[in-house]
C-alpha cells in the first residue's frame, strides 16, 4: 500500500504541546520507527535557528518525510498512527523543539509548495511567524485572502491572530426545538418518564451498540486517516454525555425505588385502617 501525505489536524494558532501518553495501545511508537527521524531532524533542530522562511519550510519538510514514512510503516501492520500523536512523540525525542513547532513547519510544508512558497518568500511583509500562522488557516480562500491583507496592509503578527479569530467559524448552536412541557400530574410526568426511558434504552441496543451500528466495533476499523484530535474529544464528549446521564439516571432510580417503598408503607398503613375501621363497624 502506498502512503501518501496526508495532512493532520491543521494546528490552532497557540497550539498547546500534549504530553499526555495516549491510553489506546496502538498509538504507541516503536523506537526503531522514530529512529531515523531523530537522526535527521535533531542536529538541524540543535543548529543556530536561521530567522528565515527557508528554515522552517526545511525542517516541515524533513517531518513530512518521516510523516509519511512511519505512516507507511504502520500501514503494512494495520496500524492507527496519526496525526498529533506523531509530533507530541517526535518532539519528546528531539527534546529541543516542540510538537507544535513541527506541527507549524509540517503545516507551512504541507500548503505552500514549492511554486506557492517562492511567491511567499519573495515579500518582506511575511515574517517567519506571520507564514506559520498563516499555514495554521485550512480554509484555503481565508489563508490566501489574509495573506494578501497581511502584504497589502503590512499587518502586524497581533493583527493577524485578530483576523484570525474574527473569520473563524462559530459553533454552531443547538436549537431550542419545542419547549419542554411541564406534566400537568405525577400520571402524565411517570408516563412520559417511561417513554423517554424506553426510546433511550431502544436506541442504545438498536443504533450505539446493536448489530446493524456499534461504536465500539467502529473505531477499530477506521482507516489511519480519520484518526484525529477531533474524533478524540468528540468520543470524550460522548463519554462525559453518557457518565451524565448515568448519574442522572442513578439520582432517579433511588428516588423512584424510595417512592415505590413510600407508597408501599403507606398503602399497608391504609389497608390497616381500613381493616380497623371494618372490625368496629361489624362490632
Amino acid at each position: 500500500m502506498t502512503a501518501t501525505l496526508t495532512k493532520p489536524r491543521p494546528a490552532s494558532i497557540r497550539p498547546a504541546v500534549n504530553n499526555t501518553k495516549p491510553s489506546h495501545p496502538s498509538f504507541d511508537f516503536e523506537d526503531e520507527e522514530l529512529t531515523p527521524a531523530i537522526e535527521e531532524l535533531k542536529p538541524l533542530c540543535l543548529k543556530q535557528r536561521s530567522d528565515t522562511l527557508q528554515w522552517y519550510r526545511t525542517l516541515g519538510k524533513l517531518v513530512a518525510k518521516h510523516y509519511v514514512r512511519v505512516e507507511k510503516e504502520r500501514e503494512k501492520f494495520n496500524g492507527t498512527m496519526y496525526g498529533q500523536h506523531f509530533f507530541d512523540k517526535l518532539a519528546n525525542a528531539i527534546q529541543v523543539v516542540s510538537a507544535a513547532m513541527l506541527r507549524s513547519c509540517f503545516n507551512l510544508f504541507y500548503y505552500y509548495p514549492d511554486s506557492a512558497f517562492r511567491e511567499l518568500s519573495k515579500y518582506k511583509a511575511i515574517t517567519p511567524t506571520h507564514a506559520l500562522r498563516l499555514a495554521s488557516i485550512e480554509d484555503a480562500g481565508l489563508r490566501t485572502e489574509l495573506q494578501e491583507k497581511v502584504i497589502e496592509k503590512n499587518l502586524s503578527v497581533k493583527d493577524l491572530e485578530c483576523e484570525i479569530k474574527k473569520n473563524q467559524p462559530k459553533p454552531r448552536e443547538r436549537g431550542a426545538g419545542r419547549p419542554f412541557k411541564v406534566p400537568s400530574s405525577l400520571t402524565k410526568a411517570l408516563t412520559h418518564l417511561a417513554a423517554q426511558s424506553d426510546a433511550y434504552v431502544r436506541a442504545h441496543k438498536q443504533i450505539w451498540f446493536g448489530e446493524e451500528f456499534n461504536i465500539a466495533e467502529k473505531v477499530p476499523d477506521l482507516p489511519s486517516s480519520l484518526l484525529s484530535d477531533k474524533l478524540r474529544e468528540q468520543l470524550e464528549e460522548a463519554l462525559k454525555g453518557c457518565e451524565s446521564l448515568a448519574s442522572v439516571a442513578e439520582a432517579e432510580t433511588n428516588e423512584l425505588r424510595g417512592a415505590i417503598a413510600l407508597v408501599d408503607n403507606r398503602m399497608a398503613a391504609q389497608a390497616e385502617c381500613d381493616r380497623k375501621a371494618l372490625e368496629e363497624a361489624t362490632a
